[in-house]
């Protein structure tokens, strides 16, 4: 299912994730695969610990870093697809319980 505007997205419960320096390092692994995140992606990985909607998300990084709205929705939807392949993200119903 391909993450869109209007997805809900959460973290998966598998990656041990952690910061390091103001950035978050997660191990998977499923993936079998250590990752990285800067500060852009740290942000949205601290967003995305519940349920939000991928437009929400865009909105705030919008207005935080005053980037073009256009810009930020491609980058953002390109980042969560990138998790999400990796198996570090879930699309989810809005009303879906967390563990």
């Amino acid at each position: 299912m391909p993450i869109g505007p209007d997805s809900f997205v959460v973290r998966d419960s598998e990656p041990i994730a952690t910061m390091l320096d103001d950035q978050v390092v997660m191990l998977s692994v499923r993936a079998n695969a250590y990752f990285g995140l800067n500060d852009v992606g740290s942000e949205i990985w601290q967003m995305i610990g519940q349920p939000r909607r991928v437009e929400d998300i865009c909105r705030m990084l919008s207005s935080a870093y005053e980037g073009p709205e256009d810009a930020v929705v491609r980058d953002v939807v390109e980042f969560l697809e990138g998790l999400l392949a990796h198996g570090l993200v879930r699309v989810v119903a809005q009303q879906e319980p967390q563990p």
